[in-house]
């Protein structure tokens, strides 16, 4: 009886970890899917920033992204959280997709006409009673863009929640390749930021009709229903966990910008917004594949708890081995990837960048341990972790940027950042499991080797771009992480599967 009871054990353990793996597998695909596009997606907003950065020059760039910084503070009460509240509940029941669609997207709407009149009465405030001067066109023009974005969002949490991630693929690039050929056109003809931002309103408009369109044809079970204004108020409750949290994380990503623009100038806001823009460029790794992986985590949650553990483990694991060669081998080139892409008054922004790319590691790990904490209903936790995370951003910032200007503001962003980290990893590590030790130096050994390698001319006195030898650093690195036992023939197999998927 006991040999009876001892092999069922063991046949449902190897069921569960059969379909844990299964399920890891659909997560890397539907990933892949959603950061193939947004990787596409980023280098043609790269392109468009590194020509509008070389078109403004740092004094005018840092205006564009001080606007920028003020209208996405603007926009945080349209996003409400409502796109990661959509997500977790179609994810759990499907059938209420529709519904969800026309009530929140017509909820949008309503906000964002309010938000419009409360930024009129920001501008009357700043520019007739304190005398500060803001472009208020140019602010109108960015916070118009940013709406219809947050409108296009509705249908993209639809697309994630039902893990058709493709969906958003397809409407993500042909949005992007507009953005472009539009931005593009705008600066080509000489256009000052206030029309290039206008011109760029009618991509974002392309976007949100392209997305109704993939809705209508690929996803909708039904037709599209009428909104229930009546549900308005019972959607903005349960949104406000994953709203403290979207609003305290607007405050995380653009305050630096804010007070580098008011405790320093333009100049040095455009030299630290060059390195700030590369830096959410590479994240479009952690977002991507926490936005794939948070349905998964909300359903191993509540159907499978031991298996999230597992789960969330094999995620850290998966962005050390990417965060920490890239920090490192970032660090070593950075004079040659900054001065190819920018133009010589772009020159300080080499130090600035080398500081800043220390956060790499840390801002990976947060995006999945943020997904954990969202998908076993602590919100509010990751809510209070980013707002000590603030505080500490917004303190180091004060303290630095007066003497040390963008150098400083990219000291106090990788403090803030690791703090950030630290609470988010106290919390999940107490709930599920700490990480073994290996995840960490495995990749850090190889990532130091492969940066000893990229920076070995240097020490030699060869004077080429250290960017030919970046394939052959990327080839030892996982060779020798391979050797170590970093990565096994399983993790082999299974990027075989996702590459041939």
């Amino acid at each position: 009886m006991r040999n009876n009871d001892s092999k069922n054990f063991y046949k449902s353990c190897l069921l569960q970890i059969r379909g844990l793996v299964s399920e890891l597998i659909k997560v890397l695909k539907n990933a892949g899917w959603l950061t193939s596009a947004q990787m596409i997606a980023r280098i043609l907003s790269a392109v468009f920033i590194i020509l509008l950065a070389n078109h403004l020059l740092p004094s005018s760039f840092g205006i564009y992204n001080s606007v920028i910084a003020y209208s996405y503070l603007f926009t945080v009460v349209v996003d409400w959280g409502m796109d990661e509240m959509t997500i977790r509940e179609v994810s759990r029941q499907p059938e209420k997709g529709p519904q969800y669609l026309s009530d929140i997207i017509s909820l949008r709407m309503v906000l964002g006409v309010s938000t419009m009149f409360v930024l009129f009465t920001f501008y009357y405030l700043i520019s007739v009673i304190y005398g500060i001067e803001i472009p208020f066109a140019v602010l109108t023009a960015a916070m118009t863009m940013l709406i219809f974005e947050k409108l296009s969002n509705t249908f993209f949490a639809q697309f994630q929640a039902y893990e058709r991630m493709e969906l958003q693929a397809y409407a993500t690039l042909i949005w992007k390749v507009t953005y472009l050929v539009i931005g593009i056109t705008a600066i080509l003809l000489g256009f000052d930021l206030f029309l290039i931002l206008t011109f760029l309103i009618i991509s974002y408009i392309i976007q949100l009709f392209v997305s109704l369109i993939i809705y209508k044809f690929k996803l909708a079970r039904s037709k599209i229903l009428s909104p229930s204004p009546g549900r308005w108020i019972s959607h903005l409750k349960r949104s406000s966990p994953f709203a403290v949290f979207i609003t305290v994380s607007v405050i995380y990503g653009q305050v630096i910008i804010v007070l580098v623009s008011i405790l320093s100038d333009s100049f040095t806001t455009g030299v630290y917004s060059a390195s700030w823009k590369i830096i959410i460029f590479l994240g479009v790794v952690p977002y991507s594949f926490g936005r794939a992986i948070y349905p998964v985590f909300s359903r191993l949650y509540k159907n499978r708890k031991g298996a999230l553990k597992h789960a969330y483990l094999e995620t850290l694991r998966f962005l050390l081995i990417l965060s920490l060669p890239l920090t490192l081998g970032l660090y070593v080139i950075a004079e040659d990837v900054l001065m190819l892409i920018y133009t010589v008054e772009y020159e300080q922004t080499i130090m600035v960048f080398r500081t800043i790319v220390w956060m790499l590691p840390f801002f990976f790990m947060n995006g999945s341990l943020k997904m954990v904490l969202w998908s076993s209903d602590r919100t509010f936790d990751s809510s209070k972790n980013l707002i000590g995370a603030s505080i500490v951003l917004v303190v180091s910032g004060v303290l630095l940027i007066p003497s040390y200007g963008a150098y400083g503001a990219a000291i106090a962003i990788v403090l803030a950042e690791i703090i950030h980290f630290l609470l988010n990893y106290h919390i999940v590590s107490g709930q599920l499991s700490p990480a073994p030790l290996a995840y960490v130096w495995k990749p850090y050994i190889s990532s130091m080797l492969m940066a000893g390698l990229l920076y070995l001319p240097i020490l030699l006195g060869f004077k080429f771009s250290l960017l030919w030898l970046l394939p052959l650093g990327i080839g030892i690195y996982f060779a020798f992480l391979y050797l170590i036992g970093g990565i096994d023939k399983e993790d082999v197999m299974l990027a075989r599967e996702f590459l041939s998927s």
